[in-house]
């Protein structure tokens, strides 16, 4: 099953899943305070540092009252607030996401390569060619409400994932509101189980006759483990139109919003997706649950 189950597709922006894209550089140039970096498969965190490197995958935690200021391949910077939590969910020649899980990116100084701001629930900020902030911020229950900014330059839209997005002007912050519902059937199934799971905007299937150990995560996404036998795969389909075939011990992880964060399986699009026209279908599939920042239809 795993030859030739890839279809080779370009998705314009987030975590790339199977097969591999030339990642970026992303170095730490500016440091104050208390933090870390968490590496997925590795146990335990690395304190961040001056110099430190950091890969796709990522996640980054800082602590309240520090300072960070990232700079990628290209010379883009995003200079961050504590306290906060961010995943770098994709870093390649092409795209960039990142997933401010709370916190604030004071200024996110973004040059050719877009680049995409994504919070809890779905609503995102996209930027080339400029200067934005977001912030995220607790509200009551289990709300959340995101904030952007753009602060210099005209190339930005905002929106909400499942959602249409739109263009926003110098000193016109938009705020968008998100309630962070766990994952219906957030018990999770046992190895052997499969079920139908809604994360977001998107419906998980996990395959009745695969083996799988699925887990709530505290965003409300979910993480997917094979424990099918040796030698076999498992199935993970999302909305109906992608899937992902993962051998035993292989993982997928969604996030609250619905969105990969993470996978070490096989990933098969069997749907067109929106892409930017620029892009080559022959580049590797990108997240196989967003039609990406980037392609999303113009205004």
């Amino acid at each position: 099953m795993r030859s030739g189950s890839v279809q080779i597709l370009a998705l314009v922006l987030l975590l790339l899943a199977g097969s591999t894209v030339a990642e970026g550089a992303v170095n730490v140039v500016a440091f104050e305070g208390a933090g870390l970096s968490e590496t997925p498969g590795v146990p335990g965190g690395t304190p961040l540092g001056v110099g430190a490197a950091l890969a796709q995958g990522d996640t980054v935690v800082i602590g309240t009252g520090s300072t960070l200021t990232l700079e990628f391949d290209d010379g883009s910077q995003i200079d961050v607030v504590g306290p906060a939590r961010f995943v770098l969910s994709l870093v390649s020649s092409y795209a960039r996401t990142i997933d401010l899980l709370e916190g604030t990116i004071e200024r996110a100084v973004i040059g050719d390569i877009t680049t995409g701001i994504r919070t809890p629930g779905g609503p995102f900020l996209a930027l080339r060619n400029s200067t934005g902030r977001a912030t995220v911020t607790p509200l009551a229950g289990d709300q959340v409400q995101a904030v952007f900014e753009l602060l210099e330059g005209s190339d930005a839209k905002v929106g909400r994932e499942g959602g249409t997005a739109y263009s926003i002007d110098i000193g016109q912050p938009e705020s968008f509101v998100s309630s962070l519902t766990p994952a219906s059937g957030g018990e999770g199934s046992t190895s052997g189980e499969g079920g139908e799971y809604k994360v977001g905007p998107h419906t998980i299937e996990v395959d009745p006759e695969g083996g799988f150990l699925v887990e709530p995560q505290p965003d409300g996404g979910l993480k997917i483990t094979s424990t099918v036998p040796e030698g076999e795969f498992g199935m993970v389909t999302i909305d109906g139109k992608t899937r992902i075939f993962m051998a035993r011990g292989e993982t997928v992880q969604f996030s609250g919003a619905g969105m990969v964060v993470g996978t070490t399986g096989i990933v098969h699009v069997t749907s067109d997706l929106a892409v930017e026209p620029s892009q080559n279908f022959d580049d590797p599939v990108g997240d196989p649950a967003d039609s990406s920042f980037t392609g999303f239809k113009k205004d």
